[in-house]
């Protein structure tokens, strides 16, 4: 049976906050890079929608199963805050689908924020060079010839965030891109230069790694 993707599930009904963000994909997605996403910013309060080809349910790489909530070819930015793209075998096929290519175009375009991941940011070397401008990105290894080709730089970094284009290398990373989404839905991000993402995430990692600490010592004390 698929996993039912809705916009009234439990964790969306934890902290409602009236926006929503669209994942596309395909079958033979990377289980991980869809589902860790759609869980993720479901807890945070974002109503995810997964837009798929004709709407089918879909299977990931080690037979994940997704329903659909609406058919890519019907859908639209209008409503939506942010595009998540998934990887896998996934952005191979759909790099070559006109409906996904102009909808993650036209979120570039609109300052729309776009998140890729892993094989993910194949779809951007599909979005024209006057539309998306000079980008910095990274990606899973085997697609850095296929972005520099594109034309884009490209770095070797758990998460790069330039210009509202959030990507990340694999499925190890799932946590920083997702917290890096998230703090640029929340507007943390303004205006970052390419890879400062990762040097905030470091830097509250580093704080939280000492406020941890203090308090591991502070217990230590009080016993």
């Amino acid at each position: 049976m698929a996993a039912r993707s809705t916009t009234q599930g439990t964790a969306n009904a934890i902290r409602p906050n009236g926006r929503t963000i669209l994942i596309i994909s395909a079958s033979s997605f990377e289980d991980a890079e869809l589902i860790y996403p759609y869980y993720r910013l479901q807890a945070e309060g974002y109503a995810v929608l997964v837009a798929t080809p004709k709407g089918e349910v879909i299977k990931g790489k080690h037979g994940y199963p997704m329903a659909a909530d609406l058919a890519l070819e019907k859908a639209t930015l209008k409503g939506i805050d942010a595009i998540v793209l998934p990887g896998g075998q996934s952005p191979d096929a759909l790099r070559r689908d006109d409906t996904a290519t102009k909808l993650v175009a036209g979120a570039i375009k609109a300052g729309i924020p776009v998140a890729a991941i892993c094989h993910g940011p194949l779809l951007l070397c599909s979005i024209p060079k006057d539309l998306r401008g000079e980008r910095t990105v990274t990606s899973w290894i085997s697609i850095k010839d296929d972005l520099l080709n594109a034309g884009y730089s490209w770095v070797d970094e758990a998460v790069v965030l330039d210009d509202g284009v959030i990507t990340s290398r694999n499925p190890r990373d799932l946590p920083a891109f997702c917290e890096t989404l998230i703090a640029v839905l929340e507007g943390e991000f303004e205006a970052s230069a390419p890879s400062a993402a990762s040097q905030k995430l470091a830097s509250k990692k580093t704080a939280a790694k000492k406020t941890a600490s203090k308090t591991t010592k502070r217990s230590a004390v009080a016993t």
